[in-house]
């Protein structure tokens, strides 16, 4: 008899169009594979397993005790304690139910999901700072270009000042040139 899977939707997608995909059949490798002939019996919302970044693969779900080939089971657990308690807990559980098995390492969701977006992180801290240099060198451009017109115009305040313009006036003319360069 077909063994009850649970696939993705990106699978039944891919695999069936846009037909109802419980109740038909899937089959992997050749005809002379040991894999047994499989039954949809659910499809389950698509979800990225590697990265952020990349599209959802299409996706077979199946119990541990029928796979035939060997696996790694990783478990999620939402839980208000501590993730080393929760932890300790979970390896003392299994431990007791099959000895032979090992329990890995536990790790918070929110350290998992920074991590995978590390790379994102990095790239938009190197464009920012790209950006701040950018910014830098405008900035002194515009105080240089500020610089040599004050200096290019240096007799013209003086003659302005002899005649009884103010240093807010020589400002506001120097400040009217500059916007209009």
């Amino acid at each position: 008899f077909a063994e009850g899977v649970l696939i993705s939707a990106t699978l039944a997608e891919r695999h069936f169009g846009g037909v109802d995909a419980i109740g038909r059949t899937l089959s992997l490798g050749s005809i002379s594979s040991n894999n047994p002939d499989m039954t949809v019996v659910g499809v389950v919302a698509d979800f990225r397993d590697v990265a952020l970044t990349d599209e959802p693969a299409p996706i077979i779900l199946r119990a541990m005790a029928a796979s035939s080939m060997p696996t790694q089971m990783t478990l999620l657990v939402r839980s208000s304690v501590d993730a080393d308690v929760i932890a300790q807990n979970i390896a003392t559980i299994v431990r007791a139910t099959d000895p032979d098995v090992t329990v890995g390492s536990a790790h918070v969701m929110s350290g998992i999901i920074r991590d995978s977006a590390a790379r994102e992180r990095l790239a938009a801290a190197i464009a920012g700072g790209f950006a701040a240099l950018a910014f830098l060198l405008a900035a002194i451009g515009i105080i240089g270009l500020l610089a040599q017109l004050v200096t290019d115009q240096g007799r013209a305040f003086a003659v302005r000042m002899a005649i009884g313009a103010t240093a807010a006036d020589i400002l506001h003319v120097t400040l009217r040139d500059a916007l209009g360069v």
